[in-house]
C-alpha cells in the first residue's frame, strides 16, 4: 500500500510540472531580444519571462508570412488564421496571448527600442500578467522582421 501511495505521488509531481523549454540560440537575434524583454521587466520589477517553443513555432509561421508579404509588418494577413488560432495551432496552452510585430528593423536593439517607445507594444513587454514568450526574426541587418508571441501559459 506505502509503495503505491509513492508511485501515485511521484507520478502525479511529474504529471503537474510544467514541460521543459528550451532557450533560443545562444548568439541570435532573438536571444538578444528575449534578453532585452525580461531586462525591461526586471527594470519594472517585473519576473522574467520563460522562453516557450511552441509561442516561438508560432511566432516563426507568422513571420513566414510577414517575409513573403513585404512592406507593412501586419499582425494578420489575408487567408492567415488569427494569432490565438496561430498559437494553439502551434501547440501553445495559454489563458493569454498578445503580439508584438515589427518590420525593417535595423537591428533586434533598434527594435526593442521602438516597442519600448510605442504605448501597445510596451504595454505587452509590461504586462504582468504575461508569463512566457517566444521570439522570431529573420531578414539581413538593416531589414530585419521580428515577432514576439506572448503568452499566459496554462497547464495542457
Amino acid at each position: 500500500m506505502r509503495t503505491t501511495l509513492l508511485a501515485f505521488a511521484l507520478l502525479a509531481s511529474l504529471t503537474l510540472r510544467a514541460p521543459a523549454q528550451s532557450q533560443p540560440p545562444a548568439g541570435s537575434p532573438e536571444q538578444t531580444l528575449f534578453q532585452l524583454t525580461n531586462q525591461a521587466r526586471a527594470e519594472h520589477k517585473l519576473p522574467a519571462l520563460a522562453w516557450d517553443d511552441a509561442l516561438a513555432k508560432a511566432a516563426r509561421a507568422h513571420i513566414a508570412v510577414m517575409a513573403r508579404a513585404g512592406g507593412e509588418a501586419l499582425h494578420q494577413y489575408p487567408g492567415e488564421p488569427d494569432l490565438t488560432a496561430r498559437g494553439g495551432s502551434a501547440g501553445a496552452h495559454f489563458s493569454t496571448i498578445a503580439e508584438n510585430v515589427a518590420g525593417s528593423g535595423v537591428s533586434p536593439e533598434g527594435i526593442q527600442q521602438m516597442w519600448l517607445t510605442t504605448p501597445t507594444h510596451r504595454a505587452n513587454i509590461l504586462d504582468p500578467r504575461l508569463t512566457a514568450i517566444g521570439i522570431a526574426v529573420t531578414g539581413p541587418p538593416g531589414a530585419i522582421y521580428a515577432v514576439q508571441d506572448f503568452g499566459r501559459t496554462v497547464a495542457s
